[in-house]
């Protein structure tokens, strides 16, 4: 009788030392994994109509600012709640901004220059890279 109830108390121990833990762990995980949210700003289609360039606002939370991203898709595809894949740079949607403009069928020109405080500035986006970003101040 005496080995039971020693089994019962060792059980109860282990589950409070590793189980509540574990399971508090997840709850955190879960609730906070998706504190970010992206809000829409503009869409521009590529002349093929085969991709778009979506400029969104993303929000994480109190403890961090506003930031402007842009992201290439394929046509069909919605905006998931990712940073951008092309563009990103601190500042709410409405204010910074840059205007951008499909050359091609598979070149986006962002008219704006980089001056080194983007978060993220690619060059190039898709399979074998197959759209350029040109980032110009004039837009050409």
């Amino acid at each position: 009788m005496g080995l039971k109830t020693w089994q019962k108390v060792a059980m109860t121990l282990a589950f409070m030392a590793v189980g509540i833990p574990a399971i508090l762990a997840i709850m955190f995980i879960v609730i906070t994994s998706d504190l970010c949210g992206n809000e829409k700003y503009a869409e521009v289609l590529s002349p093929n109509k085969e991709y778009k360039a979506v400029i969104f606002q993303r929000d994480c939370g109190a403890t961090t600012g506003f930031s402007t991203h842009i992201s290439l898709l394929d046509v069909n595809k919605e905006l998931g709640n990712e940073a951008g894949n092309i563009f990103v740079i601190e500042g709410l949607a409405n204010q910074v901004a840059p205007n951008i403009r499909w050359i091609s069928d598979f070149q986006l020109n962002i008219h704006r220059s980089l001056i080194g405080t983007e978060r993220l500035a690619q060059t190039s986006w898709g399979v074998s890279s197959q759209i350029k970003v040109v980032y110009s101040p004039d837009g050409h």
